[in-house]
């Protein structure tokens, strides 16, 4: 039902990559319960994954096409990180990075296959959240309420070891590939330096 776009090019891209073997989304998509919310909220997607159900339920819900799309890319990376992480310990940290990895993967697969704008719109839409985010530690710093800014350096992180990960992947495809198991199981750490 989420799908019920009127832009039936983006609709069969976004397919096309969820089944491309490389990023084993097909599993998590097959697997999650995906639910058009009716209540527009500030969030564009949810993942939720209950243990005792071993179920993954993707939320979503934004309405405009291109941001259903990218989101559902991006909670489908955080049901894969749940089905295939190896320690049942979770952990706030890199959680965002392998989403975001996608979201950057998706849009140049989007300018692949003649979406330029809808490709160029995911990354000028990822440059805009860390531009958000630093503006938002400025601002805590000015009202000295820096210790408020935590979550924002986060997200600063996640996305730029996210544009990291993106360039090595550009490099040698191949090898950030054979990593991403590795660096998916490693999420489940206790802390930041494990």
């Amino acid at each position: 039902p989420i799908f019920n776009m009127n832009e039936e090019r983006l609709k069969t891209i976004t397919l096309k990559f969820i089944k491309n073997t490389k990023f084993e989304l097909s599993k998590s998509f097959g697997n999650a319960n995906i639910t058009q919310l009716k209540k527009k909220r500030e969030q564009c997607g949810t993942t939720i994954y209950v243990e005792t159900l071993a179920k993954n339920y993707v939320f979503i819900s934004k309405n405009d096409i291109l941001t259903k799309a990218v989101t559902l890319i991006h909670e489908l990376g955080h049901a894969r990180v749940c089905d295939i992480k190896k320690t049942s310990t979770r952990s706030k940290y890199f959680n965002e990075v392998y989403p975001k990895f996608l979201e950057l993967v998706f849009s140049d697969y989007l300018i692949a296959n003649g979406l330029e704008k809808h490709g160029h719109n995911v990354k000028v839409r990822l440059l805009n959240e860390i531009k958000y985010h630093i503006s938002e530690i400025v601002k805590y710093d000015k009202n000295g309420q820096s210790f408020f800014a935590a979550y924002n350096y986060n997200v600063i992180k996640d996305n730029i070891l996210a544009c990291y990960l993106y360039m090595k992947y550009k490099e040698n495809s191949n090898y950030i590939l054979n990593k991403l198991d590795e660096f998916i199981d490693g999420l489940g750490k206790k802390n930041e330096e494990e």
